[in-house]
């Protein structure tokens, strides 16, 4: 929604301030930057051992930061 959690280019709504669906999806945007916030590489590698994938997969892709 254009209208919701403070984008820099947030677009003025007659309705701001007196809209449910505004309210949720300020909610949800909420609630995803702090499930991802959370999540680390240890994260997913615990994850991934208890889901039976192996540590060492293929070697095709290479990774460069």
């Amino acid at each position: 929604m254009d209208c919701s959690g403070g984008k820099k280019n947030k677009q003025h709504c007659g309705f701001d301030g007196g809209c449910v669906t505004q309210t949720v999806w300020d909610e949800a945007s909420r609630e995803l930057n702090r499930l991802f916030g959370s999540i680390t590489l240890k994260t997913l590698c615990d994850r991934g051992h208890a889901m039976g994938i192996k540590r060492e997969q293929d070697h095709r892709f290479m990774y460069f930061i």
